[in-house]
């Protein structure tokens, strides 16, 4: 009896596969692209037109939808190669399971971002990462996750202080679309028009929403406010053993999320003794 063989996995492997059969991995469809219009994309679109996509696609199969794919690098060929009217593209097939390894690769690789750019592009891949690494901050595991978050940082230098503030202003983002819609573009700025930080960009948001709706003469009333808020916070600190465990948490997060706005001229203020003013 002829012993019969299994199919080769597709994994792996070159292919060449029909445009309308890729989808953009979740992951990718966050990440900027490109104006068609811009010259770049002109030339990417003109030269594919003439001789074709010389390096594959990276993709995987896509485990919710039988025959399809879902792209991990490449999203500007795939796009100019669209605009071109192609209907084969080739592709190299890698594991489901080396997905965000591969995009994470793919972002890091392109040197013309700054660390800045780099952690907000990274930042949902990463987590996505220091999950399979086991489980979050909040879970029992929370020692592994945070050993996982500092070796998958060093290895793509992106500090943890750049990686908190990448998550900040993917949340603010996502809370307030009109102000990232103001703001994402200035992130990505090229380096002659002065991209805006991720600090600066956290910094506006609540400067944003402090001032939001107040008239230009009740403005002035800013800085009072600032001390009354101050004087809050002091008194809170003063009587910190007293103060519920829960509500504790909860002013751990508020004062994390303040010390992040914080200018550069009050981050070497030198704390005064008990007492004086």
């Amino acid at each position: 009896m002829q012993k019969t063989t299994e199919p080769e996995p597709l994994a792996d492997r070159p292919a060449i596969v029909q445009t309308i059969d890729i989808a953009w991995h979740p992951l990718v469809a966050k990440l900027p692209l490109k104006d068609p219009k811009h010259p770049t994309m002109i030339a990417l679109r003109d030269d594919i037109e003439a001789r074709g996509i010389d390096t594959p696609l990276v993709v995987c199969q896509d485990a919710l939808e039988p025959g399809g794919f879902l792209l991990l690098d490449g999203r500007h060929r795939l796009r100019a190669a669209m605009d071109a009217g192609l209907m084969l593209v080739p592709v190299q097939v890698v594991p489901e399971a080396e997905a965000s390894e591969r995009i994470l690769a793919s972002i890091v690789h392109r040197n013309h971002f700054t660390k800045g750019q780099l952690a907000f592009l990274c930042v949902d891949v990463i987590e996505e990462q220091i999950a399979g690494r086991g489980g979050d901050r909040k879970s029992k595991t929370a020692k592994r996750s945070l050993i996982g978050r500092e070796e998958i940082c060093a290895r793509y230098g992106i500090g943890r202080t750049l990686l908190d503030s990448a998550r900040q202003v993917r949340d603010i983002f996502a809370a307030d679309p009109d102000f990232a819609e103001k703001m994402q573009p200035k992130i990505f700025a090229d380096i002659d028009d002065k991209p805006v930080s991720l600090g600066q960009v956290i910094a506006g948001y609540h400067g944003k929403e402090a001032t939001e709706g107040l008239p230009l003469d009740r403005l002035k009333n800013v800085v009072p406010r600032c001390y009354v808020a101050m004087g809050t916070w002091e008194h809170a600190f003063n009587h910190w053993d007293k103060i519920p465990p829960n509500k504790q948490g909860e002013i751990r997060q508020a004062w994390g999320r303040i010390l992040a706005t914080l200018p550069e001229s009050l981050r070497d203020v030198k704390p005064l003794p008990r007492g004086k003013k």
